[in-house]
């Protein structure tokens, strides 16, 4: 029964991890591997579900919503957690004219690695005239880790879209710190097909002392990025300046609205987030599962 609730949860034998000294002691441990695709077109005045796959530790959940006609798409990782060796891979899409908001169910946690990298893999598609808002929650990094992600962003002409990535490196809370493991983080945002957004952040070896830099973060130890590509971005930089929120800084490169920010604790950093997005969501909600 263990075996089979753990292939419902999407595990794959892919890593041997040896516990002792002796060969007779090591054993192939679990990895976690999961893929969700979902797809959202316009039918009147309404946005409703197109197509939706999901496959091992990824699912998908459209919660009903009352504070607005665009739907939800929470994303989950049943595997509560991920670590070197697992793969993680999402695509979102907005169709013409649809609005959609995706997130995730959780902070995710990235544990320390037995070995290899967990891979984490984005993928946004928004047509013509469509609106995107990507906004997951944290993402913990736990000594040891080591992650790999990347968000790809494929804008029509006519599609506004706004995504945010944030990480924590340690729950300062309890006097953590991520002092080994590794980080990298890729953006690549296109619009027609025409890369206008290249973004890449690399951490490794002593992450704690390269956040340590004034050129890096001062010593915080949460970071995140926030773009926004369409509409009024002039407005937009203003409006995030003149909330004169300390640590951040907002630029517009390309017809992409770019916003960096830090802070010395995770809670700190979502306040900055959550008062941000207000102003790019024109004080829409942040989905409920951000105050869960």
């Amino acid at each position: 029964m263990f075996a089979l609730l753990l292939a419902g949860y999407g595990k794959r034998q892919r890593m041997q991890i040896v516990t002792s000294q002796h060969q007779d002691d090591a054993f192939v441990a679990e990895r976690s591997e999961g893929t969700g695709h979902i797809s959202f077109r316009k039918r009147g005045d309404d946005t409703v579900l197109d197509h939706l796959y999901q496959e091992g530790c990824a699912k998908i959940r459209l919660p009903r919503t009352y504070e607005t006609k665009d739907p939800l798409a929470v994303l989950i990782n049943t595997s509560g957690g991920l670590t070197g060796g697992d793969r993680l891979q999402f695509k979102v899409e907005a169709q013409p004219g649809a609005r959609v908001v995706a997130t995730s169910q959780a902070q995710e946690k990235i544990y320390r690695s037995p070995g290899g990298d967990a891979d984490v893999l984005t993928e946004l598609r928004v047509g013509p005239d469509a609106i995107l808002h990507w906004v997951p929650q944290e993402t913990i990094l736990f000594d040891g880790a080591r992650l790999r992600r990347r968000v790809d962003i494929d804008l029509d002409t006519t599609a506004s879209f706004i995504g945010v990535e944030a990480l924590i490196f340690g729950r300062t809370a309890r006097g953590e710190a991520m002092t080994s493991g590794m980080v990298r983080e890729s953006w690549r945002l296109r619009r027609d097909n025409r890369l206008i957004f290249a973004d890449e952040t690399k951490l490794d070896d002593a992450p704690a002392s390269i956040l340590e830099h004034p050129a890096s973060a001062s010593g915080d130890a949460a970071i995140a990025t926030l773009v926004m590509a369409g509409g009024d971005l002039d407005f937009y930089r203003d409006a995030l300046r003149a909330l004169a929120l300390e640590t951040v800084g907002t630029s517009i490169v390309n017809d992409v609205l770019v916003t960096r920010m830090t802070a010395e604790t995770g809670a700190r950093l979502r306040s900055k987030l959550v008062a941000a997005l207000n102003v790019l969501q024109n004080g829409a909600p942040l989905p409920k599962v951000w105050s869960c």
